[in-house]
């Protein structure tokens, strides 16, 4: 499934959501991003945040492992070519953001949980996310916002 990807990060998280449910998973290879429900498995860190950048060679099989998992679960498939911009809004403390990615012919939205004091995997999540996108596509991520480049406008949460 990942033969010829290169991993660059596998997100599971109670804060990212699609179509309201209770929490998503995505696998971000350098081709693709792939998307599926959160598994409700005892033991599993939530958020479960995993980057190629700074990891080791253990935690790279860990991480390549969860990843086949989730793409065996899939929900959405998205290759890197059909995926022409994506638009981020920040969460704040009262609502909550998103992400939309803009394929031909329809738009798939992730909500991101608003910021809690409670909680910090919210922002541990999205800035995970964002550096994720950035390193997958930084030519297409742009601020919902103001509707500059991520990486032009240093916008990073």
């Amino acid at each position: 499934m990942l033969r010829r990807e290169k991993l660059i990060a596998v997100i599971s998280s109670g804060d990212l959501h699609f179509r309201n449910g209770e929490g998503y998973e995505l696998v971000i290879t350098d081709g693709r991003i792939v998307g599926a429900p959160r598994a409700a498995a005892l033991g599993v860190p939530d958020p479960f945040l995993w980057s190629a950048e700074g990891s080791s060679e253990e935690e790279r099989v860990a991480a390549e492992k969860a990843a086949s998992v989730i793409i065996g679960r899939k929900q959405f498939d998205l290759s890197k070519d059909s995926v022409f911009k994506i638009l981020y809004e920040s969460p704040g403390i009262f609502f909550g953001g998103r992400v939309v990615f803009g394929v031909v012919g329809e738009e798939v939205q992730l909500d991101i949980s608003s910021v809690s004091v409670w909680s910090p995997g919210g922002v541990m999540t999205q800035r995970r996310l964002v550096d994720s996108l950035l390193v997958f596509a930084p030519d297409r991520l742009y601020d919902e916002k103001t509707g500059a480049m991520i990486k032009d406008e240093n916008l990073r949460p």
